[in-house]
């Protein structure tokens, strides 16, 4: 008679692992989608702060030469200057 064989005995009841799950992790998929909007939120920040700054120093000079503090062609210069830093405009028009 042959023995009997480990499949026939006490090893055929045990069950291999289950294959590790290759999905996409909810947890990564909420920090993934946080740094772009906040990325975004830092783009947009950055991009329009050089405007604003451009704008409000165009009001100031308005208002400096609304009280004859500032001449003319220093007052140019700067519009220049301010148009070309903060708005990206090498000429008027």
């Amino acid at each position: 008679m042959t023995p009997p064989s480990n499949i026939d005995g006490r090893w055929v009841d045990i069950v291999p692992p289950a294959a590790p799950h290759h999905g996409v992790d909810p947890f990564v998929v909420g920090i993934v989608m946080l740094a772009l909007l906040a990325l975004g939120v830092l783009l947009v920040f950055v991009y329009r702060r050089p405007r604003q700054r451009a704008k409000s120093a165009l009001r100031r000079l308005a208002r400096d030469l609304r009280r004859s503090r500032i001449e003319i062609k220093p007052a140019c210069l700067q519009v220049r200057h301010c148009l070309h830093a903060g708005l990206g405009r090498r000429r008027l028009q």
